[in-house]
């Protein structure tokens, strides 16, 4: 085992190669696209967003497989798409669960919605859309908060490790991770909140649904339908340049 694959098997727990990831360039925007992920977006070649996508947690928090059955992928008038259909791996059992995912890119930001459809009670502690925040431009920066409720709060991300959430109630977030350049996220169809991720060293901060003071697991009950959704907006001073 030579030390790129002893590397790629305690960060994956598999020798099989990695898939080439080709990168999507949209405007002044560019990003990798993986399946049911959309992953390293960058505007104007800093990092605004680790990964985005869609998670599925069993009743003990171990995260289920997702199966692609159909994904249809386009680039065109300025605007990159992809439309992805498929299920939780199951027992040799059909699946309890189908979920479709709809991502659109274009240089002023991105849209993802998700829809997760049970066909029997499915428990889980979590399901749907998960954002990860990269951590450069990102610590200790001032951001404003806006709630369920439509009220507005002013903070900042964590400089030190956050051991508790840093956000509950998110509907939306706008902070600034460089100069010229403002985020303006909007989250819907659940109650997002956010974690420090380096409490598990990773290098991100989550939004993500679902507090986690509420109960769990719980159960999507048969025949109930989730529907999901998260834009991000790119706003650039007059004249910033690249």
């Amino acid at each position: 085992m030579n030390p790129s694959q002893a590397l790629d098997y305690r960060l994956y727990g598999t020798l099989q190669p990695r898939p080439e990831e080709p990168l999507t360039r949209v405007g002044r925007l560019d990003f990798l696209a993986q399946g049911a992920q959309l992953r390293r977006l960058r505007a104007d070649g800093r990092e605004i967003l680790r990964s985005v996508g869609l998670v599925i947690r069993d009743g003990f928090w171990g995260t289920h497989r997702l199966l692609e059955h159909h994904c249809q992928t386009g680039l065109e008038a300025g605007q990159w798409w992809r439309k992805v259909q498929g299920s939780v791996a199951s027992n040799g059992e059909e699946p309890a669960l189908e979920w479709q995912l709809e991502m659109a890119v274009c240089e002023e930001g991105l849209s993802i919605r998700t829809q997760l459809r049970a066909h029997r009670d499915f428990p889980t502690c979590r399901a749907g859309l998960t954002l990860l925040h990269p951590l450069h431009g990102v610590v200790g920066a001032p951001v404003t908060v806006i709630h369920s409720d439509g009220r507005s709060q002013s903070g900042a991300f964590a400089d030190l490790i956050s051991p508790s959430q840093p956000f509950f109630d998110i509907q939306g977030l706008v902070h600034s991770p460089m100069p010229g350049l403002t985020l303006e996220w909007r989250f819907s169809g659940d109650v997002f909140e956010m974690e420090d991720q380096r409490n598990w060293s990773d290098a991100s901060f989550k939004t993500y649904n679902r507090p986690l003071a509420w109960p769990c697991p719980y159960v999507i009950e048969a025949g109930q339908c989730i529907e999901q959704g998260i834009e991000l907006y790119v706003r650039r001073q007059q004249g910033s340049q690249p």
